[in-house]
């Protein structure tokens, strides 16, 4: 994907430092939760989707293709699919989800990596079901009780 949340300056030291990614992608994921849990959407997103670049980073330009980078990326994905999808942008979390799954998809098949793989593209695809289901029945609920039908 062609992310861009970092700007050019912390990306360019990020790819240059596999350890600084990988300690700055973690600090990002927890403020992002935190900022998501608070409802901060604006912040939910910006940090999500800078936790997503730097575990994109650490997967395509650091070369660390293994379960934890994978499930680091997973993570990131999730947490900024679950932003958009919060503040009202169900295709672009979606958008997210299938570039993640795509990014996923294109790591080096000759490498063991097809179950992390597999299942991280199973959760993403998960997470986004799960999701709208709750977002559809957050919707359809308040319409069936204004009609007098009962949940």
């Amino acid at each position: 994907m062609k992310l861009r949340f970092l700007c050019h300056a912390r990306r360019h030291w990020l790819m240059q430092d596999a350890e600084a990614t990988v300690h700055t992608l973690r600090q990002l994921q927890g403020i992002a939760g935190v900022a998501l849990a608070r409802a901060d959407m604006d912040k939910a997103i910006r940090l999500a989707g800078s936790s997503l670049e730097c575990a994109e980073l650490l997967l395509l330009t650091h070369k660390r293709r293994d379960a934890a980078s994978i499930t680091a990326f997973r993570q990131s994905a999730e947490l900024l699919a679950s932003a958009l999808e919060t503040s009202g942008s169900r295709i672009l979390a979606c958008q997210v989800t299938g570039g993640s799954i795509a990014t996923l998809q294109g790591l080096d098949s000759a490498t063991d990596l097809s179950g992390p793989v597999y299942a991280a593209c199973v959760e993403l695809l998960q997470a986004r079901h799960e999701q709208a289901q709750q977002d559809d029945h957050a919707t359809t609920l308040p319409r069936r009780l204004g009609s007098g039908v009962q949940p």
